[in-house]
């Protein structure tokens, strides 16, 4: 039996963009829904990874549904990607306050729609979204994963590498 699998991604900047393209490369979603509040950004998003299109492994739709975020409802997966790297630059916990505060612009709306599928966040700072993700879900905690830990790992590794001299593939980290 065939499956379809939809992944939605909001937030279109440099980290969802990359996810979009990730998962169209690896051929892991048949349609991909972008949601952003920067409807420029969102359509460019679309229109570049359509034009890729014939260098994946395998068709997808990508639908660009801005801050329409009832259209990611019918999602197997909803990726996270809102947030405020610049709220950082200057200090690591400037992300906290602004990107806290995005989930509470969608998840009771797409769970008001009927999203039953899965919530990954790639947001920073990682442990406190993904809780206020699964706290304005109210659902089953086995349904909000937060995955950002590895490219801090990454970069511990890049650090240690350029301190040691080592190898950044022999260390684990």
């Amino acid at each position: 039996m065939a499956t379809h699998t939809t992944i939605g991604i909001i937030g279109c900047s440099h980290v969802g963009a990359h996810v979009a393209n990730a998962l169209l490369a690896q051929g892991l979603a048949d349609e991909i829904r972008l949601s952003d509040t920067n409807e420029k950004l969102c359509r460019a998003q679309e229109n570049d990874l359509l034009d890729a299109m014939s260098f994946y492994p395998r068709p997808a739709r990508v639908i660009e549904c801005d801050d329409r975020y009832e259209e990611l409802a019918c999602c197997d997966v909803i990726v996270n990607a809102a947030g405020y790297v610049d709220a950082a630059r200057t200090d690591r916990d400037g992300e906290l306050a602004p990107t806290t505060e995005e989930p509470k612009k969608f998840v009771r709306r797409i769970e008001d729609a009927g999203f039953t599928g899965i919530w990954v966040s790639v947001a920073n700072p990682n442990d406190v979204i993904a809780t206020e993700i699964r706290d304005l879900a109210d659902c089953d905690p086995r349904r909000v994963l937060g995955s950002g830990t590895t490219l801090d790992s990454a970069r511990f590794k890049h650090a240690l590498a350029s301190t040691t001299g080592l190898n950044q593939a022999s260390i684990n980290a």
